[in-house]
């Protein structure tokens, strides 16, 4: 993957640090953008989820959107 360059977008902030979810990419990203996905039912063990939508650009220019998460 590399060069490529890193995204990524913060589910907390714990201390000096923040947690969430990421991702490399050797592809041109043309746009980024993250998302607060919904709190788990209550009894559910978990923290804040979120997602994260990449648009790259293939080769011929041909444009997909990559979404990624980690539910637990």
């Amino acid at each position: 993957l590399w060069p490529s360059r890193p995204y990524f977008f913060p589910a907390m902030v714990k201390g000096n640090g923040q947690y969430g979810i990421g991702c490399l990419s050797r592809l041109p990203v043309r746009e980024f953008r993250g998302y607060k996905l919904p709190r788990p039912k209550a009894g559910l063990a978990g923290g804040p989820r979120v997602a994260i939508e990449a648009r790259v650009e293939l080769e011929g220019g041909l444009r997909i959107s990559i979404v990624n998460t980690h539910l637990g």
